[in-house]
């Protein structure tokens, strides 16, 4: 599995080993093979604000975006590139203070919420978000409440 990071803020300090560390378990959780490949990219709300509006035509920032690169599609051949991942650090801080989270499990809650769009798990619908919120609940468990470590 191949797992890249980009940080493209000065906010929050990212752990990439945890953050790799929880997308391998994600990912072994579904049992897919060795050959994934996902990205990451961490940023600031302005940054997520443009990428909001430039990919779906939507205004202000917002947690999470995942941009499919199977749209549904099977995995195949040697190297499957899953997709990319958007996670706006900012939006972390203010949803963990709004739950009396932390931030980092605010982060690990995002990663797993992109990685499930990535695997095709939707939000649009009540159904279809409900079966979301369960599959993240069962995984950010797996995540211990400190955040030390991903024990998924």
């Amino acid at each position: 599995m191949r797992i890249d990071i980009q940080n493209r803020q000065r906010i929050v300090r990212i752990d990439r080993r945890k953050i790799q560390r929880l997308a391998q378990k994600v990912l072994s959780h579904f049992k897919l093979g060795q050959e994934i490949h996902v990205n990451f990219l961490f940023v600031d709300d302005k940054k997520m604000s443009v990428l909001h509006e430039g990919f779906l035509g939507k205004e202000g920032s917002t947690d999470v975006l995942a941009f499919s690169m199977r749209e549904g599609k099977p995995l195949k051949g040697d190297s499957a590139l899953l997709g990319d991942i958007a996670i706006s650090t900012e939006t972390a801080i203010r949803q963990a203070r709004r739950f009396h989270s932390s931030v980092e499990r605010e982060l690990a809650l995002y990663v797993i919420h992109g990685m499930l769009h990535l695997l095709g798990y939707e939000d649009h619908h009540r159904r279809s978000r409900l079966k979301m919120r369960r599959k993240e609940r069962e995984l950010l468990k797996q995540w211990p409440k400190n955040g030390t470590s991903p024990t998924v």
